[in-house]
């Protein structure tokens, strides 16, 4: 939606995309050539066009938060933004990005506190996806599930055994499939391997499931809380009481779904990009939209998270 504030007489826009972040659009007079730095913590710009009503093309530059749980401050930062560059004389290229980043500079300390917060909920998210999994395949596997898990140790998949690996994958995104992929190799796979990529969508429930519950079950079917804790290192400490987490945080599974990471799956790797673009590339995050995607089951009021998990 267009905004209230011009910048040398063109529209400045505020929207929201598809994953929910909010995004702040700022005309250019040319597009930023040279790459552009990141302008704080979960926080980003790149270059956009945008199709005007005559059909012309305006350059704009694209200000986006990474962030579901920010709308406050990012909309407080935008006000700022356009606060400073209403009305007046569109800034050279090379200097829109700067007078962004000053303007955003009041901000960062805060931006940087939701950031590790977010990181933090993040793992826990994570790890709940792991345990679930860690349930049903021991359920199945016994304890060459167990011998099989590498989540928590940052290999390459969560669970690694001889012919088949699984990523797993958790959200408590109710709107939309969506999972963050981290690196080139983490959807890639050894020849004769088939790779599965399994996504849990939650929703926090008072007196719903917990960690604490899954370790119960696991207990009763063999494996015991020591040996789980022993591979879960910074999260629960050897010789540590188990943390509080473990039990607060109450969730249901809205839906668990299974897919299979083969050519017809959306993924970036090093042979889609191949060895001369993917040398260059360092610490590289994407977000993967599975809402459209097809999977091979998913949960229903007929089939569990378990069966969906273990399906072959």
């Amino acid at each position: 939606m267009s905004t209230t504030f011009t910048l040398g007489g063109i529209k400045i826009f505020l929207g929201r995309d598809e994953s929910g972040f909010p995004h702040l659009l700022l005309p250019q007079k040319s597009h930023q050539k040279n790459q552009i730095p990141p302008i704080a913590a979960m926080v980003s710009a790149r270059n956009r066009d945008w199709a005007n009503d005559d059909g012309s093309i305006q350059p704009y530059l694209d200000l986006v938060c990474e962030s579901d749980s920010a709308d406050k401050l990012f909309a407080a930062m935008s006000l700022d933004i356009c606060g400073k560059l209403d009305s007046k004389i569109v800034p050279d290229t090379e200097n829109l990005v700067s007078v962004v980043s000053d303007q955003v500079a009041h901000w960062r300390q805060i931006l940087e506190a939701i950031s590790v917060v977010e990181s933090s909920a993040s793992e826990k998210i994570g790890m709940i996806g792991e345990l679930l999994t860690l349930e049903a395949l021991y359920g199945k596997n016994g304890s060459k599930a167990y011998e099989s898990w590498f989540g928590q140790e940052k290999a390459r998949h969560d669970f690694e055994f001889e012919t088949q690996a699984f990523e797993v994958k958790a959200s408590t995104r109710t709107s939309g499939v969506y999972c963050t992929v981290h690196g080139l190799n983490q959807l890639a796979h050894s020849i004769g391997t088939t790779l599965f990529l399994v996504h849990y969508q939650l929703e926090w429930s008072a007196d719903g499931d917990s960690l604490s519950k899954i370790l119960n079950r696991l207990e009763q079917i063999g494996l015991s809380k020591a040996k789980v804790q022993s591979k879960l290192g910074s999260h629960w400490p050897a010789l540590g009481e188990m943390p509080n987490w473990f039990s607060d945080y109450e969730f249901k599974v809205i839906a668990c779904r299974k897919y299979e990471v083969d050519s017809h799956f959306p993924v970036v790797s090093q042979s889609t990009l191949g060895d001369k673009v993917s040398s260059k590339i360092t610490n590289m995050q994407y977000t993967l939209n599975l809402t459209d995607q097809d999977s091979l089951c998913v949960s229903s009021e007929v089939l569990s998270p378990q069966e969906v998990v273990t399906f072959d």
